[in-house]
């Protein structure tokens, strides 16, 4: 990634372009892909089937779609450059963000967290500040968590 950054900021210099750089963080919402973890959980907890996942205890930054569309969309339409992560700025643990599916589902299902499954050299923490973007776009994330979960629930409901 980091050389394919540098060298599409050097392609840009070079025909005068505008470079930017987006990096966003975990990104959820309705439409997702079905094996990543929040539509997973979702769809196992409508299921009520029981999961077993690692211990959860990494601290993440979620964002919803919508969200990540509209802040791009604006960088797409600006003069900025430069580097951007596109985040929420809110920290969650895993584990609760999962907590909080089974709860807003109501699930009977059973979740089972193993420090067994823990993948080895994967980061704990993956979050970013997002306070250059709000400052140049006076643009903040519109969607919570909670209810991004819950327009998220709402879709595989009715898929």
């Amino acid at each position: 990634k980091y050389t394919f950054k540098e060298y599409s900021k050097q392609l840009c210099s070079q025909d005068n372009i505008d470079w930017v750089w987006i990096r966003p963080c975990y990104i959820y919402g309705p439409k997702d892909v079905s094996t990543r973890l929040i539509p997973l959980v979702i769809n196992k907890c409508l299921n009520n089937e029981n999961i077993t996942l690692d211990s959860c205890d990494k601290v993440i930054d979620y964002l919803h779609v919508d969200d990540f569309t509209n802040l791009t969309y604006e960088l797409m339409l600006s003069s900025f450059t430069g580097v951007y992560n596109l985040c929420s700025g809110f920290e969650y643990k895993l584990k609760d963000v999962i907590d909080k599916i089974h709860n807003l589902i109501k699930s009977s299902n059973k979740i089972d967290f193993t420090f067994h499954q823990d993948r080895p050299l994967t980061s704990s923490y993956i979050c970013g500040s997002n306070s250059k973007i709000i400052k140049k776009t006076n643009l903040t994330p519109q969607i919570n968590l909670e209810e991004g979960l819950i327009q998220t629930i709402k879709f595989y409901k009715n898929k």
